[in-house]
């Protein structure tokens, strides 16, 4: 299954993202070398020493490099949605006002107080292994940003675009995450409708 910004499902939700009005860019913030799921006992042999090479805290100054970009072009009013480690990376960069709402995607790799500086709306949306519980306490206690956490039961992480497209159990599941990012981000970042 491919994982990475070269996933399809992925590149499918970036679609689904862009046709609801949104200018999406996917950037391969990972250098062409996804964490791939290892065969046998132990899927995740090597998660350590792939981490070690792609830490968030690298990922960050990519991301500013992106925002520049958009922000060069005169796109100012910014959303991010991050999945796996990019639910970390999320955090790393949503410690100031640069996007007005963000999403994380079956998170990875956070820890309780990543969440203690959040800026940005912020929306979780977790299976049951995601840890999710972590966020709950610190954002349910944020009084000066908008929270929204939900665990999905029945899924595993990844169901948001690591799925089978011939379950229609798992299109749907994966289809209602799809949702709730899109309602996070019509309430946070409206798209404004120009006459042409």
């Amino acid at each position: 299954m491919h994982s990475g910004y070269k996933a399809p499902l992925l590149r499918k939700l970036a679609d689904k993202v862009a046709a609801a009005g949104y200018f999406v860019v996917v950037p391969d913030f990972l250098r062409g070398e996804p964490f791939v799921l290892q065969a046998g006992p132990n899927p995740l042999a090597g998660g350590p020493a792939w981490l070690a090479k792609h830490p968030p805290s690298e990922g960050v100054l990519d991301v500013k490099k992106v925002v520049e970009e958009l922000q060069s072009e005169g796109k100012s009013s910014l959303g991010f949605a991050g999945f796996c480690w990019g639910g970390k990376l999320i955090l790393e960069t949503g410690k100031d006002h640069t996007f007005k709402a963000i999403v994380q995607l079956h998170p990875s790799f956070v820890e309780p107080s990543d969440y203690e500086e959040i800026k940005p709306a912020i929306a979780v949306l977790a299976s049951p292994t995601d840890k999710a519980e972590i966020s709950e306490p610190i954002l349910g206690a944020c009084n000066n940003i908008d929270t929204f956490v939900k665990v999905f039961p029945n899924v595993m992480h990844g169901w948001t675009c690591r799925y089978d497209e011939n379950d229609p159990v798992a299109v749907a599941d994966a289809e209602e995450a799809h949702k709730d990012m899109l309602d996070w981000y019509a309430k946070h970042l409206p798209v404004s409708v120009t006459a042409a």
